[in-house]
């Protein structure tokens, strides 16, 4: 999914019952965990910087990326400045209400005070 000059592809979408902490044992989500593996291009010729993707519900109810589980994944995305033409990956772990359905991934062009999203569905 090519947003501006935004290459964002969800590589893995999954809803795990828990998850291993890198330090202990497993963590139970407070609602249900959703887990995003990504990767996201800057396809411009300039230096640009992300803070991650959102998960949006089918009642326009936006999550963001869990500080509880922060711990859980090594390769978590926080503010990571993406050189041009640079593929990276990272996972997101979100801690979403029991009810959500219907889930979508929220990307944008990662344009300082943009409005370009693009809700990308995630079949979970």
């Amino acid at each position: 999914m090519r947003v501006g000059d935004v290459r964002w592809k969800v590589i893995k979408a999954e809803s795990p019952k828990s998850l291993r902490a890198l330090f202990g044992s497993d963590k139970n989500p407070t609602g249900k965990y959703v887990l995003l593996a990504v990767e996201v291009e800057n396809l411009g010729k300039k230096m640009v910087s992300t803070s991650g993707v959102k998960i949006v519900d089918s009642q326009g109810r936006e999550f963001t990326h869990s500080s509880e589980t922060f711990n859980l994944d090594p390769k978590h995305l926080f503010f990571q400045n993406l050189n041009p033409n640079v593929p990276f990956r990272f996972s997101e772990v979100f801690d979403i209400a029991p009810d959500a359905t219907g889930l979508k991934a929220k990307v944008s062009n990662l344009e300082l005070f943009s409005t370009k999203d693009v809700l990308v569905d995630l079949g979970i």
